[in-house]
């Protein structure tokens, strides 16, 4: 009788996690956080040294990102899991712990945000082209996607959030393995100055077919500064995407002294929320090079509008 009320109240649990980000967004504005390797990289991860492993390595570090994130107003925290794929940890010889480093990520994630705060799991590209214009099989692709969602959701990750993607068809194959853990979904793609994806697809080429894959909610992410985010979510907004999520850069990088530096600073993500919102973004956020204080910056232009409301 108690293991049958405890399964009972494990499915009741489960369940409500799978619902609360889509039935959040239908409540109010909410506040994503910003980028995780900016934070590492001032922890001491060198370049090209495995961001993922850290997640084992030094649990206390990335949970001190979490926590700042946090502590600045994000009612979302994303795992540190962008490259955490088979595939990609593949070229750290890391492939045999993708579902560890996955668990991790998002079990140091819950523990910040607690059962309250919502947690989304990171999941980016492979990296490697589809055929026939590069190696990728589309089963290879989705046996990768599926390993990562599945650990993601058993970490206790609200949502997944599959993001910087240039390819339709490689984000189709990873939507559809999400989808399986019966989380909610969030499906980002990049986007250059042109409007369009580095395969050629336009905003609204991205909301049918992101809609079709059956992907919850829709956004653009990374690639841009926050100011031509705005004419993309517009665009998209026009095709029907309905609510999106927006993570741009802050500002397009340049090397200064061997150091990549972003222009962009907290003020300007501040003065566009207005513009963001009326594009339709309901989830707003940072990608590279933003921290918790362009964070900090989006939570009072967000709490500002809604109290005016």
């Amino acid at each position: 009788m108690i293991i049958s009320y405890q399964k009972e109240a494990a499915l009741k649990k489960e369940e409500a996690r799978m619902k609360n980000i889509r039935e959040a967004v239908r409540k109010s504005i909410l506040v994503y956080d910003g980028s995780k390797g900016v934070l590492l990289q001032r922890m001491g991860l060198a370049g090209g040294e495995c961001g993922d492993l850290w997640n084992a390595d030094f649990p206390d570090r990335v949970r001190s990102i979490y926590e700042s994130y946090r502590a600045a107003g994000s009612d979302i925290i994303q795992t540190n899991t962008f490259t955490a794929n088979a595939l990609s940890l593949k070229r750290h010889g890391l492939a045999d712990r993708t579902r560890e480093f996955n668990r991790r990520a998002a079990r140091l994630a819950r523990e910040v945000m607690g059962e309250t705060g919502l947690v989304a799991g990171s999941m980016g590209p492979t990296g490697i082209l589809l055929e026939p214009y590069g190696d990728l099989t589309e089963e290879e692709a989705r046996q990768c996607f599926t390993e990562q969602a599945e650990a993601l959701a058993e970490g206790g990750a609200d949502a997944l959030h599959l993001e910087t993607f240039m390819d339709l068809e490689e984000m189709k194959i990873a939507i559809k393995a999400a989808k399986a853990t019966g989380l909610t979904v969030i499906a980002s793609m990049t986007f250059t100055t042109a409007g369009r994806t580095l395969m050629g697809s336009s905003p609204a080429d991205c909301v049918a077919a992101l809609k079709d894959a059956g992907a919850d909610l829709l956004g653009a992410n990374c690639s841009v500064g926050p100011a031509q985010m705005v004419p993309i979510l517009e665009a998209m907004k026009e095709a029907g995407a309905g609510p999106l999520c927006a993570k741009p850069n802050a500002g397009m990088p340049r090397v200064e002294d061997g150091e990549t530096i972003f222009d962009e600073g907290p003020e300007v993500f501040s003065r566009l929320v207005p513009a963001y919102l009326n594009a339709g973004a309901v989830i707003l956020g940072g990608c590279c090079g933003t921290g918790p204080d362009h964070i900090r910056a989006i939570r009072r232009a967000v709490d500002s509008r809604q109290q005016g409301a």
